[in-house]
Parts: structure tokens; sequence; C-alpha cells
């Protein structure tokens, strides 16, 4: 089932690209590989990264079976096996309302518009992933080289500040929910993007909250349905930020708890999330953009770690000269930080309960 509802609704979006090199895998474990081995678990976590999307979108999407309201999910089947392979199937009187009111039998104009909509979620969280759609960028080795790692931030910026534009998978008009938020909260736009979020607890409790809604409130019947849904998404990561910045001050901080290992890991998770929700926010992306600057390119540490056992012989007779590997050979720590898998996160993971370094990461948020 799980292949044939990413055939039909492709959330990976790479049906023509697997088609057009012959490399369509019916099998799931293959589709999950990839192409070869050595990219297994990339393979693995892009399916499930994507399919999750489409698992959430089928379920969201309401239709009828019978007169009774269900997922689109529940309506779709697989039927017995012929010549080896199955097929999707739409169970027997199941129905959907279209935009006018009218109830339609489901067909496959229908499911093309919820595998449009599950190509649209799966850009605007995780980029575009297929050769098609990746941009002018990826057309030179260099541009595939600066956006390795970061194929998500396109899209993650655009859905939240792009100015209103016609979608072309979507086939409607779309505008980013903060450029929609800041007509209608002015001067305060960049304001309640982060600077009150994060000085939440240095004023009154639910003072900006309140305020947000206030101003909202002037101009709310006014707004379309889609201005609406966009003040209420920004809004909602307003309040997330603060629920974030709640946990960690009642989780305090990790200096206080040595020796906690629990206790750490959660207020690092923490600060984790505060950091890169805020980075999505108005205030917090002049931050982001400092740290691009400052490592514009993230697939530089994985090559000079690829290339470390040559280029690094120079450090053979030196040694670490501060921190927990102090006075360790340079070269063969370096060795292991950069070409034993996981060896450096599991590192971390094993002194969460001691190293303050850890922590170091949003000194220039909060």
């Amino acid at each position: 089932m799980p292949v044939l509802l990413a055939r039909r609704f492709n959330p990976k979006n790479d049906n023509f690209t697997n088609m057009s090199h012959g490399r369509y895998h019916t099998n799931f474990i293959r589709h999950m590989v990839s192409t070869d081995l050595s990219f297994i678990g990339y393979g693995i976590g892009e399916d499930i990264i994507h399919n999750l999307n489409m698992y959430a979108v089928l379920k969201h999407t309401k239709v009828k079976l019978n007169g009774k309201t269900v997922s689109l999910y529940d309506v779709l089947g697989k039927s017995d096996k012929e010549d080896g392979s199955s097929e999707l199937i739409i169970k027997p009187n199941a129905t959907y309302i279209d935009e006018q009111g009218v109830e339609k039998p489901i067909d496959d104009e229908f499911l093309d518009t919820v595998r449009d909509r599950i190509r649209y979620v799966n850009q605007t969280t995780h980029g575009s992933m297929n050769n098609e759609d990746k941009g002018l960028i990826h057309r030179y080795i260099a541009g595939k080289f600066i956006m390795n790692l970061r194929q998500w931030m396109v899209e993650h910026y655009s859905r939240r500040y792009r100015k209103r534009h016609w979608d072309y998978t979507l086939k409607q008009y779309r505008e980013g929910y903060w450029s929609t938020t800041n007509r209608y909260l002015g001067d305060k736009f960049l304001e309640y993007g982060g600077l009150n979020a994060v000085n939440y607890f240095r004023t009154a409790i639910g003072k900006e909250a309140l305020d947000f809604d206030r101003r909202v409130a002037m101009h709310w019947s006014t707004m379309s349905v889609e201005q609406k849904a966009n003040v209420r998404r920004a809004r909602e990561e307003f309040l997330i930020l603060m629920a974030l910045l709640a946990l960690q001050a009642g989780l305090g901080a990790p200096a206080d708890h040595k020796g906690e290992f629990l206790r750490r890991m959660a207020i690092y998770q923490t600060k984790r999330a505060i950091t890169d929700v805020w980075g999505s926010m108005p205030i917090g992306l002049v931050y982001e953009a400092q740290t691009l600057i400052n490592s514009p390119i993230s697939a530089t540490s994985t090559v000079v770690g690829t290339l470390y056992p040559i280029l690094g012989i120079a450090d053979l007779f030196d040694e670490v000269k501060s921190g927990r590997h102090k006075g360790e050979n340079k070269y063969w720590w370096k060795i292991k930080r950069y070409t034993l898998p996981y060896y450096y996160q599991l590192e971390q993971l094993y002194y969460m309960s001691e190293d303050e370094g850890l922590f170091n990461f949003d000194k220039s948020i909060i």
C-alpha cells in the first residue's frame, strides 16, 4: 500500500526523474535504499519525511463514504494481485464536495488536486528535492555544492515572506504569512517577530500576545479567508516561540543541573527548538543571515572532513591544546571525529551531563 500511494500521489515528486532513468522501484525496501547502498540513510530519511506529509494530507482531506464523513485515506484500498501487481482502488460510493458545494464521485481529477496539495506541502516544508524543480542554481556544480543541506531554506522563507504570487502547483494566488501580517501590524511587525517575544519574561505576562490580537482584530472583518489563515499562522508561530521560552525558563539553566542527563537534554532540545523557530521569524531572520555569512556553504565541513586524512597530515605530530581531549594526538583525534560515522555526535551525547560548550550555539539570541 505505501508503494501504491507513493506512485499515485508522488510525495517526493520524482516519478518523472525515476522513470526517465529507468529506476522506478516498486519494491518498498528498494525504494527506501534509493539508487545504491551508499545512500541508504539518505533514501530512508527522504521517504519518511515526504511520506509523513502525504499521509497527513490524506488523513486531513475529508470526503464521504456511503454518506458518512471520513478521510480520503479511508476510501483508498488496493486490489488483489493480478500477474504479481496490485492497483490502488477507490471504494464504491466515495464522494467529495467541490468548490461549488456539489457532491461528486471521487475521480482522478480530484486525486490529482490532492497530489498537487501534497507536492506543495512537501516543497514548503522540505524544499524542492526533485531535479526538475530545484531551480537554476542547481544547473551548476557550484550551485549544487552551495545548496547542499540547505535545500529547504528557499521554500521555508518563501512561505513566510514572499509577496502575493501565482502558485503553479496549487493553481491559486498565495502570499507569505508574515508578509500578510506585516500589512496589519505595521510598525509592530518586527517586534512581534522576535524582539518582544525574546524579552517576553521581562515584560508583563501576555502583553505582546494581547496587543497582537487587539491590532489584528481591528482589521479582521476586512480580511479574506486566505489573509485570516495567514495571520493565524503567524500568530501561532509567535505563540509557539513564547511557549518554548516559557518551557526554557521552567527547565532552568544547564549549569544548575550538571549530572542530570535527561534535564540537560531537555534544555538542549528546547534551546535548539527556540533557535529554529526564532530564526524563521522577522528579527531572528537577521541573525540567521549572519550565520549564513559566517558559514555560507554547509557542505564545506563535510568536504573538509572527507579530505582531512590527507590534508591534515601536518597535525600528526601535534597535540590538542585544550578541552576534554587536551594532550591527545591532534591528528588521530580528528580522524575519529571526521571519519567514524556518528562518533562526534555520540561523544556529544556522552558528555551531555557535564559539557557547557554544547549550549553555546544560541548566545546571540538569548
